[in-house]
C-alpha cells in the first residue's frame, strides 16, 4: 500500500473536525456527508503518534460501519450524571433497540477523557447485574401514596364534572362516578387513619370533594326536575348517560344500557333505575360521612384551615344527604 494512503487519516477534515464517523463507500473519493453537502472531501496526514504497542492499547478496535444503520450516541451528558449505561460500542446500547431512528444517519459521539472523570474505577463498566438493578431502579414507579391516588382522583373528577355539566364531548357513565366515589371514601380512610390530613393533602382532598359534591347534585337536580314534570325538560341533543349494570344473583342480569335522546327507555325501566342510584348513592355518602366523623376530633381541632376545611365538608354531607332523601321521597 501506497505511505501516502497509509498516513492519511481514516476521517476527512470534516468529519474529523466535528468529531463525527466518516463513512465512504468503497472506490469512493469523497464520503458520504461531504457528497450531501457537495463539497470538497479531504484527508489530511494523521499527526505523529507514540508506538504501534501504546497506540493499540489506548484505541479500542472499530466494528465494521454499515452506513445505513443509524449510529446512536454510546453515552450522552445524563447517562454520565446518573452513572446508567456506560456502554462502549453501539451494540450494546439498550436504547437502541427503540429509538434508533431520532438520532441523524453518521453521528457518532466518542466517550472522551473528561466523561471517564465521572465514573468512580470500580464502575467502569458496570457488571450486568448492577447495570440491571439500576436501571430498573430509576424506571420502576415508585410506591403509590395517597397525595399520587388524590391527584388521579381529581383529574378525573374533573373530567367526570366536565362531562355531567356538558354531554357533548362523552357519555355519562354512572358505574365510573360509583367508582370515583368509592376509591375517594378509601383515600380518606387511609389520609384520616393515618393521621395525614396536613394542610397541603386536606386542600387536595377537599377538591376532589367538591367536583364529586357539584355532580351527585347536578345528578338529583336533573333526577326530581324529570319526576316533577312529564314530559322531562329538554336537554341537549347529543347528550348521552349510560345507566349501570344491574345484577341479582347470579342468574338475573341486565347489562348497561346507553341513553340519548333517541334511545329512550320506558317510564317503568326508568323509575327503576332512579331508585337505584338514588339507594347507592345514599349508602356511598352516608358511608363518607361516617367516616369523616368518626375523625372528626382529630381534623376540627387545631388553628389552621384544616378544621374549616372538614368542617365546611361534613355540613354539605348532610345537605347532600337530605337531597338525596327528598329525591326518594319523590320516587312512586
Amino acid at each position: 500500500m501506497d505511505i501516502s494512503v497509509r498516513k492519511s487519516r481514516s476521517a476527512c477534515n470534516r468529519c474529523h473536525a466535528q468529531k463525527l464517523r466518516c463513512v465512504r463507500q468503497p472506490g469512493q473519493l469523497h464520503c458520504e456527508r461531504c457528497l450531501k453537502l457537495d463539497t470538497i472531501c479531504q484527508f489530511a496526514r494523521r499527526a505523529p503518534r507514540g508506538s504501534k504497542k501504546r497506540q493499540s492499547a489506548q484505541t479500542p478496535e472499530q466494528p465494521t460501519v454499515n452506513p445505513n444503520v443509524s449510529m446512536l450516541p454510546t453515552r450522552t451528558d445524563i447517562d454520565s450524571v446518573l452513572g446508567l449505561w456506560p456502554v462502549q460500542d453501539d451494540s450494546s446500547d439498550p436504547l437502541r433497540l427503540s429509538n434508533s431512528d431520532v438520532f441523524n444517519q453518521g453521528v457518532h459521539f466518542e466517550t472522551t477523557t473528561e466523561e471517564s472523570l465521572l465514573w468512580s474505577p470500580d464502575s467502569l463498566p458496570l457488571s450486568n447485574l448492577i447495570q440491571d438493578q439500576e436501571i430498573v431502579a430509576i424506571r420502576s414507579p415508585s410506591p403509590v401514596t395517597s397525595i399520587h391516588e388524590l391527584a388521579n382522583l381529581s383529574i378525573a373528577d374533573a373530567t367526570r364534572q366536565n362531562t355531567c355539566n356538558s354531554r357533548e364531548m362523552m357519555p355519562f357513565v354512572f358505574d365510573e362516578l360509583f367508582r370515583l366515589t368509592t376509591g375517594f371514601i378509601d383515600i380518606i380512610t387511609q389520609i384520616l387513619s393515618g393521621r395525614l390530613a396536613d394542610e397541603a393533602t386536606t386542600l387536595m382532598v377537599g377538591s376532589c370533594y367538591s367536583r364529586l359534591l357539584r355532580i351527585y347534585t347536578t345528578i338529583f337536580s336533573l333526577v326530581q326536575r324529570c319526576i316533577r314534570h312529564s314530559p322531562p325538560p329538554p336537554r341537549n341533543p347529543d347528550w348521552v348517560i349510560i345507566l349501570p349494570q344491574v345484577q341479582m344473583g347470579s342468574v338475573l342480569t341486565s347489562p348497561a344500557i346507553r341513553v340519548d335522546a333517541e334511545t329512550t327507555v320506558s317510564s317503568d325501566k326508568a323509575s327503576m333505575y332512579m331508585s337505584m342510584i338514588v339507594v347507592f348513592s345514599w349508602q356511598l355518602w352516608a358511608r363518607m360521612t361516617d367516616t369523616v366523623k368518626g375523625h372528626a376530633a382529630e381534623v376540627v381541632s387545631g388553628s389552621s384551615i384544616v378544621p374549616t376545611i372538614w368542617t365546611e365538608m361534613m355540613n354539605r354531607m348532610d345537605c347532600l344527604l337530605q337531597t338525596i332523601e327528598s329525591t326518594k321521597s319523590l320516587l312512586p
